[in-house]
């Protein structure tokens, strides 16, 4: 958004003619820069992807679909440069979790549902577990797109299962939407 360097970046070149055949990958330096050798010519398309899923998915030239990408012409000994992109970030729901005495559980199932239509999908889930004295256990769930979403918490304690909605809910039905904005982070 703000044209910052990105490092970690992976950027991975593929013939225009295969689905899922790469034929040279890199990741971005510190600076953001990158270079990839491609020995063959012919024409290719080039994706950028952030596996720490920060940032989207993207292809050159600022699309977010193969389909869409625009194939670059590489001819033997010859050199591209610009090939360059500007990745939307990803959104994020992060929290913690205390029981009602404000003692972190020892285990617990965080999940995350996204409403697709007229149904809640379970779209993740996190098992957090603390072996240390602590006053609470934090989960993140991140690289999601804009929706509206829920999060529960399950936790087994003295043999009982408990499991409670975001916001103090007893159920999914009756717990408070959370509403993501593309690149917005909710704690």
């Amino acid at each position: 958004i703000d044209n910052t360097p990105l490092a970690d970046i992976q950027v991975t070149a593929f013939l225009s003619d295969s689905t899922y055949y790469s034929t040279s990958y890199t990741q971005t330096n510190s600076q953001g820069n990158y270079q990839l050798y491609l020995t063959r010519p012919g024409e290719y398309i080039v994706e950028f992807y952030d596996t720490s899923q920060s940032f989207h998915r993207q292809y050159y030239n600022n699309v977010i679909t193969r389909e869409m990408a625009i194939p670059l012409q590489v001819i033997t000994g010859s050199a591209l440069s610009n090939i360059n992109a500007i990745l939307a970030p990803m959104a994020s729901i992060s929290g913690t979790i205390a029981m009602f005495n404000g003692v972190a559980p020892s285990v617990v199932y965080v999940s995350l549902y996204k409403a697709d239509g007229s149904y809640w999908e379970k779209l993740d889930y996190m098992y957090l577990t603390h072996y240390q004295k602590s006053s609470a256990l934090n989960y993140w769930f991140k690289g999601l797109n804009a929706g509206i979403y829920r999060v529960s918490a399950e936790l087994v304690y003295a043999s009982d299962d408990f499991a409670e909605f975001y916001n103090d809910q007893p159920t999914l039905d009756s717990a408070t939407n959370i509403t993501l904005s593309a690149g917005v982070a909710i704690t």
